[in-house]
């Protein structure tokens, strides 16, 4: 049996058995609130997301086709557990009822009924965009009077101060994590609690997931922040040849495929217009871009390595920080900077494990690298993960650069109407 309540912020608290009832509960709850959201992530995976969002919507169903997702997760299915993909079908469900009972409000019937296959393409599509691919992306939008190219760095960050340098005693963890409360990456405030497992999960989720992004389970409270530069690189290249494309590196000429994409959005929701994009790869299905009369290649790893929300799943259910230090050790923990306080007053901080090897000191802060850099690396990565427990300091901050934006402030391009804005009934609550 599942029992929901919301409290006087609109905050859904729910009660069930186990995880799947759990899933299909925080469904139900987030369309209830936020169903355009949700049904974005799931058009983009079907590349129909700019036909109602002329603004994120067009760039999702490209990066969806640009990225190729659909074979990454392909790719992914044969590592994601059993008890994950059985949540998965179960937060199909709730989406499916509450489509089912909900018609008037369904943008595409086409993408119903939603199955576990493109959730978790919508998963992976999602954690991928989040790692701060605002960055490489930005070519899409054209040259720029305000930025050319690539734009500069910014930060957000997670602190934790260990309970010897507070009032109350306490260890806190402060988060600073830039999520909007409207648009593809909006927070989402949701309490669970499982009758069978006894675990209490309170923080916030993304649309189209299940699991605690951050928050706590009274044994364990836990952030993220993305680690700019280390989720992925950008080369700049030389290509040679006129039709057929070739790929310039010290060892020689390297074939490129060349891809067109083909796909149109409604600006104002009425009126189509055609979104052409060429671009290249490598026979090892890297990216190569062309901006400013330059050719750019986009190297992003964690493209098919790993699930992040099933990772994230694992660390919300752990009852420590030595729990949660063995889990990201195990998993290789790839995404993002990870801090953790526990119960008993530890602070534990873990980079992710996917950091790039550079050259040099100074490329680390580079946004634009040498091809020399990617070609004279046989491996490219640390083997091992970089984590902090209870540093001496008792404080432990980690930096980067905020998340893809889509709240008001952001939006400074209202007057060329390109954009679809669409207040979900949280942000509404909330505002009011």
């Amino acid at each position: 049996m599942i029992e929901i309540y919301r409290d006087s912020f609109g905050v859904p608290h729910i009660v069930c058995d186990d995880f799947n009832d759990g899933a299909r509960a925080t469904a139900l709850c987030h369309c209830e609130d936020d169903f355009f959201s949700i049904q974005l992530w799931l058009l983009a995976v079907n590349k129909k997301a700019g036909r109602f969002d002329d603004w994120d919507g067009v760039y999702l169903d490209f990066l969806y086709e640009f990225f190729n997702i659909e074979k990454a997760v392909s790719k992914l299915k044969a590592q994601i557990s059993k008890e994950y993909l059985s949540a998965v079908s179960y937060y199909c469900n709730g989406i499916n009822e509450y489509a089912e009972s909900h018609s008037d409000q369904i943008l595409d019937t086409g993408i119903f009924p939603v199955s576990a296959d493109k959730v978790i393409e919508a998963q992976h599509l999602l954690e991928i965009v989040g790692i701060q691919l605002d960055k490489p992306y930005s070519y899409l939008r054209g040259p720029k009077k305000r930025s050319k190219g690539f734009p500069n760095k910014e930060g957000s960050n997670i602190l934790a101060v260990s309970g010897n340098h507070t009032r109350c005693g306490n260890s806190i963890i402060a988060i600073s994590p830039h999520q909007p409360l409207e648009g593809i990456f909006s927070f989402y405030e949701i309490h669970l609690f499982y009758r069978k497992s006894g675990c209490e999960l309170f923080g916030f989720i993304l649309p189209i997931t299940f699991t605690i992004f951050m928050g706590t389970n009274f044994k364990v409270a836990w952030g993220t922040t993305a680690s700019y530069p280390d989720m992925y690189s950008v080369y700049k290249v030389g290509l040679k040849g006129v039709f057929n494309k070739r790929l310039n590196v010290t060892e020689g000429l390297i074939p490129l495929n060349r891809s067109a994409y083909f796909n149109y959005t409604l600006l104002y929701g009425k009126f189509p217009a055609p979104i052409v994009k060429q671009y290249f790869t490598t026979p090892d299905g890297k990216p190569i871009v062309k901006i400013n009369h330059r050719y750019f290649l986009i190297d992003i790893p964690l493209i098919g390595y790993k699930l992040g929300t099933e990772l994230n799943y694992r660390i919300s259910h752990a009852q420590s920080n030595n729990e949660i230090l063995a889990l990201t050790l195990d998993y290789g923990y790839p995404y993002l900077d990870l801090v953790s306080i526990d119960t008993k007053n530890n602070i534990l901080y873990v980079h992710n494990s996917h950091e790039p090897i550079r050259a040099s000191e100074d490329e680390y802060m580079s946004d634009i690298l040498s091809l020399d850099s990617l070609t004279q690396l046989d491996n490219g990565f640390e083997d091992g993960m970089f984590y902090i427990e209870n540093p001496k300091s008792g404080y432990i901050c980690s930096a980067n650069q905020s998340p893809l934006k889509t709240d008001n402030d952001c939006r400074r391009f209202n007057k060329n109407g390109l954009h679809y804005y669409n207040d979900n009934s949280r942000s509404t609550r909330i505002k009011k």
